[in-house]
């Protein structure tokens, strides 16, 4: 004889069905490459480990990193692996260095510019000026020289006749 157990305690599992939306016939399916999307890989944290060799046999899932400190050594040593459980598990090797903290900042001299050097461009540039004037007033009065002596020709007005 079965016996009555409320509805609550039989289990019902319902599984999702997939929508599929209705193409028109005119339109083309492109098929596009479905790109994998792999999760980052997941930090385990600092492991304590008593030598280097200890470290680089230390196991590690795939898709996780650890990080061991060797002891009484400024060693770290960071073993990570990829989701493929065929890759080689990828080893980076860090030492450990203190150093000084420094509370004051320190203080950049100003660099003092030498004033000779620009004093001596200055003086380049007033004597070229003065240059350049000097052979403007000379093409100025040649020709002013040159057109005295030239009778200056009349220009004819132009008139429409129509």
């Amino acid at each position: 004889m079965p016996a009555n157990y409320p509805p609550y305690y039989y289990p019902q599992y319902v599984q999702p069905q997939p929508v599929v939306m209705p193409q028109p016939a005119t339109q083309q399916v492109q098929n596009q490459p479905v790109q994998p999307q792999t999760p980052p890989i997941q930090n385990s944290g600092f492991v304590l480990t008593m030598s280097e060799d200890e470290a680089y046999r230390y196991p590690v899932a795939p898709g996780h990193c650890v990080t061991c400190k060797v002891v009484n050594k400024p060693i770290v040593i960071e073993k990570s692996m990829s989701f493929s459980q065929l890759d080689n598990p990828k080893i980076d090797r860090y030492r450990l260095v203190k150093e000084e903290v420094v509370d004051e900042p320190k203080q950049v001299e100003p660099v003092e510019i030498k004033e000779s050097a620009t004093d001596e461009l200055k003086a380049e540039i007033d004597a070229l000026r003065q240059d350049i004037e000097g052979i403007k007033k000379k093409l100025y009065s040649n020709n002013q020289n040159q057109s005295q002596n030239k009778p200056i020709a009349k220009k004819k007005e132009v008139t429409d006749n129509d």
